[in-house]
């Protein structure tokens, strides 16, 4: 249940979101959906510059915003009763973060010293939809 937690419906573990939907299973397929679009966009329109705290940011922003109303912000406590974490701050999320960028960082380092910026693109997730031709 929500705990007090800013961000998901009270009395439940459904986070707050742009459709108003409280009801866990049909949040979830409406999820799949808009996501699963957003990512095919963020293929062909990926999102430049260095990547780094503020980079992953604007990829969640652009998958989520047309889901939940605090996509790619800075927040000050998440305690995401979906997935019965702990509470995370912002100074945790970024400290999360740099690991995985770290290493994704490393794998697409060019050969050669450079100042050039990369892009990182993201493949959209195979959906039972697209699997049937919808």
């Amino acid at each position: 249940m929500s705990n007090g937690d800013p961000y998901v419906y009270p009395g439940t573990n459904v986070l707050k979101n742009l459709f108003n939907e409280r009801d866990k299973s049909r949040l979830d397929e409406k999820e799949q959906r808009v996501t699963f679009r957003a990512m095919k966009e963020l293929g062909r329109n990926p999102v430049k510059g260095k990547l780094d705290g503020a980079h992953l940011k604007e990829i969640h922003k652009r998958i989520f915003e047309k889901i939940y109303p605090f996509a790619g912000r800075d927040v000050k406590a998440v305690a995401l009763a979906n997935f019965d974490k702990a509470p995370v701050n912002n100074d945790r999320i970024n400290i999360i973060i740099k690991e995985p960028v770290k290493t994704i960082q490393q794998d697409n380092k060019p050969q050669e010293k450079s100042n050039e910026t990369r892009t990182v693109k993201v493949a959209p997730p195979k959906s039972k939809d697209h699997d049937r031709g919808r």
